[in-house]
């Protein structure tokens, strides 16, 4: 699968299409990732992606129109919607029986003087959740970097049997604190438990 990143300030407008469509020649399949700080998708913009398979979109997105050939795409591929609880992805997802997995969090994270610590939870397409820890530490010089990356792989349902405590002690003991005290993992699984997952449609 192609993964073509959509970065815009403000409203992704129609004509900016034609642009991200020359990225996505020649694949049978293509992501189109939004970045944040797009606020608002213009109907038609998806209209010339017919081989999308996933949309993700961020936090920052606040009104989504989708014409309705573009809505003729999405239902002929199952076109899975990434977003967050309540978010128009996760709106739209539901009116238009789609499917929608949760978008990833950053959970975790601390800045030193010898490394930047990131610690993200993850969703795959089909909504296989995993933890991923990066860290980049400068090295000796400009051109060289340190540092490293591990994954931890969740069950399913891990939601049900993880606390913010749980789920910190799992990680790197650097960014604990930050992770236990993370307002958007709290909001995460509070709802997760509520709607008895982070999937519907998967």
């Amino acid at each position: 699968m192609n993964e073509i990143i959509i970065c815009v300030k403000g409203k992704l407008k129609e004509s900016d299409n034609e642009y991200y469509l020359r990225k996505s020649a020649n694949s049978s399949a293509v992501c189109l990732n939004i970045c944040q700080g797009v606020t608002e998708i213009e109907s038609g913009f998806f209209d010339v992606f017919s081989n999308v398979y996933q949309v993700k979109i961020p936090a920052s997105v606040t009104k989504m129109k989708v014409s309705d050939a573009a809505l003729k795409i999405f239902k002929k591929n199952n076109t899975i919607l990434t977003g967050f609880f309540d978010s128009p992805a996760d709106t739209f997802a539901k009116d238009n029986n789609l499917p929608f997995v949760h978008a990833d969090i950053i959970i975790g994270y601390r800045q030193s003087e010898y490394s930047t610590d990131i610690v993200t939870l993850c969703f795959e397409a089909d909504g296989k959740p995993y933890i991923y820890e990066n860290s980049v530490s400068p090295g000796m010089s400009a051109s060289s970097t340190g540092g490293g990356e591990t994954r931890i792989n969740l069950k399913k349902d891990f939601f049900k049997k993880y606390s913010q405590v749980d789920l910190a002690a799992e990680c790197w003991g650097c960014c604990y604190s930050s992770i236990v005290e993370n307002e958007k993992l709290k909001i995460f699984l509070q709802k997760a438990i509520s709607r008895n997952g982070y999937t519907r449609g998967i």
